[in-house]
């Protein structure tokens, strides 16, 4: 379902649409549900991509891309690479928010649980 829907809005927009960023984000949380690790990064990946191109690469969506890739590289166990990530969402959604935001609280919360594995 969640395909048809991106083949869809592919087709109303364009795949470059901000749009399409969200239902490559839907099709990748399906995916990873599966265990279908490769492939959700790829959609993470180019949601991310267009969400630069469409917005800014400092702008709270792509904070969000980065957040999904995290979850990917932690999927991997490339820890260090899951830290970077959530480093680079922290400081786009400080700059966005401010600190005291529900979004920095639960990136700090995800950069910790890194940092912890990694015992840094």
């Amino acid at each position: 379902m969640q395909e048809q829907a991106l083949r869809s809005a592919e087709q109303a927009y364009g795949p470059e649409h901000l749009y399409v960023s969200f239902r490559l984000d839907s099709v990748g949380d399906a995916l990873l549900a599966r265990s279908e690790v490769e492939k959700a990064r790829a959609l993470f990946e180019q949601a991310r991509r267009i969400r630069e191109r469409a917005t800014s690469p400092d702008h709270p969506l792509v904070a969000h891309s980065m957040m999904k890739l995290a979850q990917i590289a932690i999927r991997r166990g490339e820890f260090a690479t899951a830290r970077a990530l959530y480093q680079a969402a922290l400081d786009i959604r400080e700059r966005a928010f401010g600190r005291n935001d529900l979004h920095v609280a639960n990136t700090l919360n995800e950069l910790g649980l890194v940092m912890w594995r990694l015992n840094d």
